[in-house]
């Protein structure tokens, strides 16, 4: 009768300490009955501190605690122990949070840094990839930062056609152009343009020396949707004129009697050692060589638009 008697009561010993163990472990053990200091002796201590292992609790601060607990143990200061455990949250007033329940939230503090340090690590990747994209992609500045783009784009638009493509010469802007009237015409252009004999290219070119200043800026401009745009057009034509303009020296190379290039180089120089006539039963070199004269001539108007498009 008496062993069943123990073997019963040691049945119910184990199952209330699972329950207490699960209890404990669930937080719900949140105040602790308050013991002595010399109650506490390091057994208990030792058998606290086992306890909350079991359970998964221990961490760095809690096995070294309880190095300090061994050590003070075997010092002979179960006092000073007792102590180590007040300030580790092993027991205190009815108001102390239990042990498991201090590592729980300790526990959650860190879960809670954690999440906040993967945050602001993602926060911090976002702005780097925006950054990225906006480097890439960079946003439609203000007006005033718009503006001042297009005060300085001309330097770097002017220098592009500055040399046409190989094949190709371009007569030079006169220095005029940079106090010519913007009221004007562009009658200072005389001295770049040689007065052919041949009546086409002398009507090019007086209708060149004729054209009025205000009425071509404002056609482009009509075109355009501000100065940057209208230099970048006008660039663009440039471009295409000097094209056709090498295509056309070829051509007369290709068929120069007098040897090849002859004939371009005199018109490169503004002059020509015979009468050139540009009808339309002209031979191919004739023919290519007026082509040539009327592109450079076209070249030097848009290159002096925009010239004049930045002041006027």
């Amino acid at each position: 009768m008496s062993s069943i008697i123990k073997k019963r009561g040691t049945r119910l010993f184990y199952a209330g300490t699972r329950a207490a163990s699960v209890m404990l472990a669930a937080g719900l053990l949140v105040v602790l009955a308050p013991l002595p200091a010399a109650a506490m002796s390091c057994d208990a201590a030792a058998r606290e501190f086992a306890k909350q292992a079991s359970m998964g609790l221990q961490n760095a601060d809690t096995l070294a605690s309880l190095k300090k607990f061994q050590e003070r143990c075997r010092s002979g200061e179960p006092s000073a122990a007792s102590a180590e455990g007040a300030d580790t949250g092993a027991t205190a007033s009815p108001q102390t949070l239990s042990p498991a329940r201090q590592l729980q939230r300790r526990a959650e503090a860190q879960r809670a840094r954690d999440a906040s340090n993967r945050r602001g690590i993602e926060e911090r990747k976002q702005q780097q990839r925006a950054l990225r994209q906006e480097s890439r992609e960079p946003a439609d500045p203000a007006p005033e930062a718009r503006a001042a783009t297009t005060a300085a784009a001309p330097a770097a638009t002017r220098a592009a056609p500055a040399s046409g493509p190989k094949g190709s010469s371009q007569i030079p802007v006169p220095a005029a152009v940079r106090t010519a009237s913007c009221q004007g015409t562009m009658g200072f252009l005389a001295p770049a343009l040689y007065d052919y004999p041949d009546p086409l290219l002398k009507n090019l070119r007086t209708t060149v020396l004729n054209l009025s200043i205000p009425e071509q800026l404002q056609a482009v401009r009509n075109q355009t949707r501000d100065t940057g745009h209208a230099i970048q057009v006008l660039t663009n034509d440039v471009r295409e004129t000097d094209r056709a303009a090498a295509t056309a020296r070829k051509t007369a190379d290709d068929t120069d009697g007098r040897g090849f290039g002859v004939s371009t180089g005199e018109v490169d120089n503004n002059r020509l050692s015979f009468a050139l006539q540009c009808h339309a039963g002209a031979a191919i070199h004739t023919k290519g060589l007026c082509e040539y004269i009327n592109q450079r001539t076209m070249s030097l108007v848009r290159r002096t638009l925009i010239e004049l498009i930045q002041r006027c």
